[in-house]
């Protein structure tokens, strides 16, 4: 753990010291992460819409097999006529 502090304040250290290197390396990261991160808000969105729609999907398949067992109960029920 003091390994990574001292690389932290070594570099944290630099990087203070140099402000223009600091701002040449910060904007690309900044202009990086920006569309990172609608990439990141897209795809979010579009898993939360396959999910509820795997949810709607997986409701109406409950709601036919309950409708088939409703249709076939009554067949079960029924006495054979002779």
């Amino acid at each position: 753990m003091d390994r990574l502090k001292k690389w932290k304040d070594a570099i944290l250290g630099w990087l203070r010291a140099h402000p223009r290197i600091t701002v040449c390396l910060a904007v690309p990261l900044l202009l990086a992460l920006i569309p990172l991160a609608l990439v990141r808000d897209c795809l979010k969105g579009a898993w939360d819409g396959l999910r509820d729609s795997w949810e709607v999907e997986r409701e109406g398949i409950r709601e036919l097999w309950a409708c088939i067992r409703r249709a076939l109960e009554p067949a079960k029920d029924d006495p054979p006529s002779k």
